[in-house]
């Protein structure tokens, strides 16, 4: 008759893995961080804040003129502050492209600018507009712009 034997061989002396773990938590916790966002960038926000100001100004003007007379509300007497905006908006776009892991807060500038441009073909083709589409252009702008700030401020926590 062949007796055999079990032996047990310990993977670990005892005592070592509460010290490993312990010493995985200190290494996780206080070194590591994985970056899922940019970096804060305060100038990227300080040019959200003064473009939002821009469009605000714009459309407060726009609505402080007499909607009867049809020449000071056309799309001529306004197409610099377009072009100036719309510049504004293109220079936020290329600062936030070049930025990694950037995407989100892309999509949001993408979408202003292209709300932009779509507002001022629209006043092109209209020559004019109303004071109600003055005003709902303007809320649409000021809530993409206090998103944009949003997804910047988020980047400084």
């Amino acid at each position: 008759m062949v007796y055999t034997k079990t032996v047990k061989v310990p993977l670990f002396k005892p005592g070592l893995l509460p010290l490993g773990y312990l010493l995985s938590c200190i290494l996780i916790f206080s070194q590591c961080r994985v970056h899922l966002l940019p970096e804060f960038d305060s100038s990227i926000l300080e040019q959200i804040d003064q473009t939002a100001k821009r469009v605000d100004k714009f459309y407060l003007e726009l609505l402080e003129l007499d909607p009867a007379n049809i020449h000071k509300r056309s799309y001529s007497s306004c197409s610099d502050s377009y072009i100036a905006i719309q510049s504004e908006l293109n220079s936020l776009y290329i600062k936030n492209k070049i930025r990694p892991l950037n995407k989100n807060t892309l999509s949001i500038i993408e979408i202003t600018r292209n709300l932009w441009i779509k507002y001022k073909t629209e006043h092109k083709q209209a020559q004019t507009l109303t004071n109600g589409i003055i005003e709902l252009n303007r809320q649409s702008m000021e809530e993409l712009f206090y998103t944009m700030r949003i997804a910047e401020k988020v980047k400084k926590q």
